[in-house]
Order: structure tokens, then sequence, then C-alpha cells
């Protein structure tokens, strides 16, 4: 068990701020500890922190029972990019130009490997492209 607490030091916490970046870190932390897809949303569990987005995410796994982390990942960017709205209509624009990035490569993909591996390149391609 202390080998788990250990690992999760290496996977950043999500606060309900900036959903596409904690995404690609937590893309990166998966790949590198080869966490299998099966097991990913076990991990996020213990990354929500904050009231909202841990009752978010507890409410969302109920609703949604066979959920994996692609839903899971396109559900949490159209929940909380939806938040930056009150902050910026630019912040607003980037996250409704994720959120159809996304859209595309789950339209586009059609075997359960190559959405993941889509996935975290359209949310890298985003990221290293400031938006």
């Amino acid at each position: 068990m202390e080998e788990v607490w250990a690992m999760k030091k290496d996977l950043p916490d999500f606060t309900g701020i900036n959903p596409v970046a904690w995404i690609v870190r937590a893309e990166r932390f998966f790949e590198k500890n080869e966490i299998p897809s099966c097991d990913k949303l076990q991990w996020v569990f213990m990354s929500m922190e904050g009231e909202e987005a841990m009752c978010w995410f507890y409410y969302w796994c109920e609703e949604n029972p066979d959920a994996n982390w692609e839903s899971f990942s396109m559900a949490l960017i159209k929940k909380f990019g939806a938040l930056s709205e009150r902050s910026t209509s630019n912040l607003t624009l980037q996250n409704q130009e994720s959120e159809s990035k996304l859209l595309k490569v789950t339209e586009t993909s059609h075997e359960p490997n190559n959405k993941e591996n889509s996935m975290m390149k359209v949310i890298e391609t985003f990221v290293e492209d400031g938006n």
C-alpha cells in the first residue's frame, strides 16, 4: 500500500481548475507507471480535491457505471472547462475548441486503444499550442 501512496504523489490533484492540463499530466502518469485503462478511474478518485470536484466525480460515476478514461476526460472538460466562462471569453473559446477537438478524435477513432492514444495526442497538441 505504501507503493500506491508513493506513486500517488506523482499524480497531481484535480481541484476543478484547468482540466485539459490535468488530463495531460494524468496521462503521463498513467503511461510512466503502466496503469491499465481499467484502473485509471480509481486513480482519478484519489486525485479529486475540493468539494465541488469530489462531489461531481462521485455523482458522475454513479450516473456512468460503465465509464472509462475517455468518457471521464470529456465529461471533466465539459464540466470544469465551462467554469472558465466566468473568467474570460478567451478561456471559454479555448475550452470549446478543446472539447471540439476531443469530439473529432472520438468520432474518427474506432479501436479502443487508438481512441485513447489519439485523445492524448490531441490534448498534448492543444497544451503545446498554448491554447
